[in-house]
């Protein structure tokens, strides 16, 4: 349950079963979100949820996913090794479009150019960039500054969660200086 989420408003609890929504049973994950996802926004819609050995009911109001923090998207450049990637900041709005889970929070890759250093460091899209060099990254401009620092690194160590998959890839090819 996410603090000052609708869950939390209405009063729901961590370990709450989801049993219906709106009246229509629910089975299963995809049931659920789609349950929701065919209600208005600003809808209240009865939930049933089993709690403590009993079935009880709370109305949730529907709301849409907030776009925030903005998208900031960014083509990283520079003599560095994710040159060539372009990043965004994720928010709960675009978490649902790419199908992630809507609290998931970062910079994530949307996109490699061909041939760039960020391809050839075996980074994906999708990719969530957690931190660079030990430095926690929580924006595209964290990320941005963060890459910015030393040029003489050797090998750069940056954290990232690929699906679920948390690793450092020890990154060491670095775009041509004279392509700068």
């Amino acid at each position: 349950i996410y603090t000052g989420g609708p869950a939390d408003r209405a009063g729901l609890e961590t370990g709450d079963v989801i049993l219906a929504v709106g009246g229509n049973d629910v089975n299963d994950d995809n049931g659920l979100r789609f349950a929701l996802a065919t209600m208005r926004p600003d809808e209240y819609v009865p939930i049933s949820v089993w709690r403590n050995n009993r079935e009880e009911r709370v109305k949730v109001r529907t709301e849409l996913p907030q776009e925030s923090p903005a998208r900031d998207e960014r083509l990283l450049e520079g003599y560095h090794p994710l040159s060539g990637a372009t990043v965004v900041n994720l928010s709960p709005a675009l978490s649902e479009e790419l199908g992630f889970d809507p609290y998931i929070t970062g910079v994530i890759i949307t996109e490699l150019d061909r041939g760039d250093a960020a391809r050839a460091n075996g980074f994906r899209p999708g990719d969530i960039i957690l931190s660079v060099k030990d430095a926690d990254v929580s924006s595209t401009r964290d990320l941005e500054l963060a890459l910015k620092g030393e040029v003489e690194v050797d090998e750069w160590k940056i954290k990232v969660d690929r699906r679920g998959r948390i690793g450092v890839l020890p990154t060491r090819y670095l775009p041509r200086r004279d392509t700068l």
